[in-house]
């Protein structure tokens, strides 16, 4: 009984630094089959959701594997608008709507930690997806508006 008050008050005292990582390892295990492909390369995706997954996106992250990303999954579609704030990698940041249809391409979004104001990066057309991954890959893959994302497992 006294240990199991212990690990509860440590959960508890220590859940912001635990929900960090914790909420990675869950949403890898969750999201372990979901991929999106972009011409012919194929990302290993994690999805946000929910507005606390879409609100934390991919804050704190001090990498991204080459091959993976974060799917931001919207219940409509609409113009959206993203900023970089705790974020601590570059990334390329891919619009489309409903159909998979690329609307917007934000390159190479700089990563803005703490600062107190941070750019926006918005879609200008509505969309109910967007992808983030490593800035620079979009150049690469020379993606263009108009060209379709495919979504596999989700």
């Amino acid at each position: 009984m006294v240990f199991l008050l212990i690990v509860t008050f440590f959960t508890f005292l220590f859940q912001p630094f635990l929900g960090v990582v914790g909420a990675d390892v869950l949403s890898a295990q969750k999201d372990s089959h979901s991929t999106v492909t972009l011409k012919n390369t194929t990302f290993a995706v994690e999805i946000a959701d929910d507005d606390e997954e879409r609100s934390k996106g991919l804050m704190y992250r001090e990498k991204l594997a080459k091959n993976q990303g974060m799917l931001f999954i919207f219940p409509k579609e609409e113009p959206r608008t993203f900023w970089m704030k705790n974020t601590l990698i570059s990334l390329d940041m891919i619009f489309a709507d409903r159909e998979g249809n690329i609307v917007s391409i934000q390159k190479q979004a700089k990563p803005c930690g703490t600062q107190p104001v941070c750019p926006l990066y918005e879609s200008y057309k509505p969309a109910k997806y967007v992808l983030e991954i490593n800035g620079g890959l979009a150049a690469k893959l020379k993606l263009k508006v108009g060209e379709k994302i495919v979504l596999d497992g989700i």
